[in-house]
C-alpha cells in the first residue's frame, strides 16, 4: 500500500478536478484516479453560468478558461416554427457597488478538465493514477482504502476522505449500494461539435431553438469558428445510426445547409432525472453526476456539480484543518441533495419541457418575449442558476470561518 493520503477523489471529470485542485491550492494532498488514461473527449456540457466563473478563479483557471473558451453576456431563443428571435442578455442583472458584472463561460467539458489536470500537476502535493479503475472500496473509523485495478495488477491506495465524482454510472456509488432513484426520458441526445460560420448568420453566442422535434441547443465554444449543436432524437433509434442521421438533423438546424460545415466530434446519450439517496455514507462522499444527474436542457447539471465540488472541497478543507467538525459533511451532503430535488432537477425540467413539448413552448413563448422588452422579467428569466449555489461560499478564497 502506498502513502496516506488526505483526500482520494475517483472520477478525473471537471467536479472532481474542480474538487482536487481547490484542496490541492489549500495544501491537502490530493490522489486523483481514473479508469480512463487521459480526459475523457467525447462532446458533453458545455455552460458554465453564473456565478460558477468565481469558482474557476477561486482555483486559479479562469484566466485559461476565458482564454481556450468564449466569455457571453448574451442569448437568444428561436421559434423554429417562424424563425422568430427573442433576445436576452445578463446585463439586465442587478449588481452592486465593487461587483462583477455576471457572465458565463462556453467551454468544452473536456477543456476545461485539461486545463485543471494542468494546474493540478503543478501542485506537489497532487497525484494522479490514470488507467486505474476502482473495483473496491473499504473504510474503517480513520480512513478509506480503494483498491484500483491496472494494466499491471491491483493496487491499494489509503485516504482519510474519499470523494466519488466517477460520474453517473458512479462505481463508488455503486460498490455503496446506494440507491439511484428517478427516471430515464424518452430521449436520446446527440451533442456535435463542428465548424461552421453561425457567426456570419448573425447568430448569437447561445441560440436555443424551440421545436416539437427540431428542437436545438447551439453554441459558440470558442473564436475558431467551433460551435456546439445539441439536438434529439427517439432513443427506440438505433445507435447505430446516429452519425448517418447527423446530416438531415443539421439540414433542418442550420440557417444556410448550404454553407460548407466540419465535424470535429460527436457522442450521443441517453437522458435521465436521478439522484443518490444520500451523498455521505461515513467517510465517502459523491458529488456531480455520481451524486445526482439531470436532463442537460439549461446547462443545470454541470453547474450544480461545480458547485457540490466547490462545496464539498470547502467543507472537507475546514475539516482536515480542524475549525469544523464532521457535521459541516452532513450539512454538504444534506443540502447539495435538497437543491437538486428542489431546484435543479425541476428547473431542468421545466427548461427541457419550454424546449420541447408543445404547450410549454406556446407558455415560454408568450413569456420569453415579454421578457426581452422588460428588465424584470429578464431577470427572473436568467436568474435560476444563481438559485443552485447554497449557503457554501464562492469566489477567491472561499473558505468556512
Amino acid at each position: 500500500m502506498t502513502d496516506r493520503y488526505d483526500v482520494i477523489v475517483a472520477g478525473a471529470g471537471p467536479v472532481g478536478l474542480i474538487a482536487a485542485l481547490k484542496l490541492a491550492r489549500a495544501g491537502v494532498k490530493v490522489l486523483v484516479v481514473d479508469k480512463l488514461p487521459s480526459v475523457e473527449t467525447a462532446p458533453r456540457a458545455v455552460g458554465y453560468q453564473w456565478p460558477s466563473p468565481l469558482v474557476f478563479e477561486d482555483v486559479g483557471i479562469l484566466d485559461d478558461a476565458l482564454e481556450a473558451g468564449v466569455k457571453k453576456t448574451d442569448m437568444a431563443f428561436m421559434r423554429y416554427a417562424d424563425g422568430r428571435v427573442d433576445k436576452i442578455t445578463l446585463k439586465c442583472l442587478e449588481v452592486g457597488e465593487g461587483q462583477q458584472q455576471p457572465y458565463d463561460i462556453a467551454l468544452g467539458q473536456d477543456v476545461l478538465a485539461n486545463i485543471a489536470v494542468r494546474h493540478l500537476e503543478e501542485r506537489p502535493n497532487a497525484e494522479f493514477r490514470w488507467n486505474s479503475r476502482v473495483s473496491a472500496v473499504n473504510q474503517d473509523q480513520d480512513g478509506v482504502r480503494v483498491t484500483v485495478e491496472t494494466s499491471d495488477g491491483r493496487e491499494e491506495f489509503r485516504g482519510a476522505w474519499l470523494v466519488g465524482a466517477d460520474g453517473s454510472h458512479s462505481t463508488v456509488r455503486k460498490l455503496l449500494d446506494l440507491p439511484f432513484e428517478g427516471h430515464t426520458w424518452p430521449d436520446r441526445f446527440v451533442a456535435t461539435n463542428a465548424y461552421y460560420d453561425f457567426d456570419a448568420e448573425g447568430y448569437a453566442p447561445s441560440v436555443f431553438v424551440r421545436d416539437a422535434v427540431n428542437w436545438a441547443f447551439i453554441i459558440k465554444l470558442d473564436n475558431n469558428g467551433l460551435w456546439r449543436i445539441t439536438y434529439g432524437e427517439d432513443s427506440s433509434l438505433p445507435v447505430a445510426g446516429v452519425h448517418e442521421r447527423m446530416d438531415a438533423h443539421y439540414r433542418a438546424l442550420l440557417p444556410n445547409p448550404d454553407r460548407p460545415w466540419t465535424l470535429q466530434s460527436i457522442n450521443s446519450y441517453q437522458v435521465h432525472e436521478r439522484c443518490a439517496s444520500t451523498f455521505r455514507v461515513g467517510r465517502i462522499l459523491l458529488a456531480g453526476d455520481a451524486a445526482h444527474v439531470n436532463n442537460p436542457s439549461g446547462g443545470f447539471g454541470l453547474l450544480g456539480g461545480i458547485y457540490d465540488a466547490n462545496a464539498l472541497a470547502v467543507s472537507l478543507i475546514a475539516v482536515l484543518e480542524g475549525t469544523r467538525n464532521e457535521r459541516v459533511l452532513d450539512l454538504y451532503a444534506e443540502e447539495r441533495r435538497m437543491i437538486f430535488l428542489q431546484k435543479t432537477s425541476p428547473q431542468a425540467t421545466q427548461y427541457k419541457n419550454s424546449m420541447m413539448e408543445p404547450e410549454s413552448i406556446k407558455r415560454f413563448d408568450a413569456f420569453v418575449s415579454k421578457a426581452a422588452a422588460d428588465p424584470h422579467l429578464m431577470r427572473v428569466l436568467v436568474s435560476p442558476p444563481q438559485n443552485l449555489v447554497g449557503t457554501f461560499p464562492l469566489g477567491p478564497g472561499a473558505r468556512l470561518d
